[in-house]
């Protein structure tokens, strides 16, 4: 059974909060905020968010490079943020993807190429408590649509 990530609700990032965005760590705190909900929406079959909040914070999140990488920061490394373990993303993740600028796509691959590479390097230095990480973000990475 998928268990929900433990966090208090928060109200879902507008298109003007990413936009007011200054730092990475800002970023995170909305992303992982888009990320709890999209789990949340996935295990209430859409129930804990309405679809239109959440794909317009989903879009928001990844309509700037800064809010993209809050986003994949926690969607791909969080192991919560179990709904990016699925065969099938979601819809909703799937459609703000395909509206994404160039700059989000260079950031996902980007994710891919890095994890990718240290997951590696653990693998080769048999460092096998660290290789871990790097698995889940590159597998998480990998099943993302990379277009765009």
């Amino acid at each position: 059974a998928e268990r929900e990530a433990v966090e208090p609700r928060r109200p879902l990032p507008t298109a003007e909060d990413v936009r007011r965005v200054a730092n990475f760590e800002q970023a995170t705190r909305l992303g992982s905020t888009v990320c709890v909900a999209l789990q949340r929406a996935s295990l209430a079959g859409g129930a804990a968010a309405t679809s239109a909040e959440l794909a317009s914070a989903i879009r928001a999140m990844l309509s700037t490079s800064i809010g993209a990488r809050g986003f994949f920061s926690v969607y791909l490394t969080e192991p919560a943020i179990n709904v990016a373990d699925r065969a099938h993303i979601p819809e909703l993740l799937s459609l703000a993807l395909d509206e994404a600028p160039h700059d989000t796509h260079r950031a996902l691959l980007r994710t891919l190429v890095m994890s990718t590479a240290t997951w590696a390097v653990h693998r080769k230095l048999r460092q096998e408590s660290l290789m871990g990480m790097g698995a889940l973000t590159s597998g998480r990475a990998s099943r993302l649509p990379a277009g765009g």
